[in-house]
């Protein structure tokens, strides 16, 4: 019986059931704050602010005296409003009236051309 050969021949067959629910929902991640400034990027409407300037709800920085200098750079805060400012935010030595005041101190900002005044006229 040397010469008899054996074959054996087997079959399987597999079935895989989940049984508990389903498998567990993953977060989507955290929306991004790139300039760290606490207005994610999705809203931030000034990105790249420099890290701990203080910005609003939009993510711009501040202005207090709405001049159009932010605070952080603003060499001269509290200009009064309507005050033209460099980009210093200082005010304009400017005197858009030509009666020789600036702007900025002029009590009279429409005095006609030519008209004279003095000091001792109350403006």
């Amino acid at each position: 019986m040397e010469d008899d050969v054996y074959n054996n021949l087997i079959y399987t067959i597999g079935l895989t059931y989940l049984i508990g629910g389903k498998e567990k929902e993953v977060p989507p991640p955290a929306p991004m704050d790139s300039d760290g400034d606490g207005v994610t990027d999705n809203l931030d409407k000034c990105p790249g602010t420099p890290k701990g300037v203080a910005v609003d709800s939009n993510g711009c920085p501040l202005d207090s005296d709405r001049d159009g200098v932010p605070d952080y750079l603003d060499k001269c805060p509290g200009t009064p409003a309507g005050v033209k400012v460099d980009s210093n935010g200082c005010p304009l030595d400017v005197d858009s009236d030509g009666d020789g005041v600036s702007d900025s101190k002029d009590k009279c900002p429409d005095t006609p051309a030519g008209v004279k005044w003095t000091a001792s006229v109350a403006r």
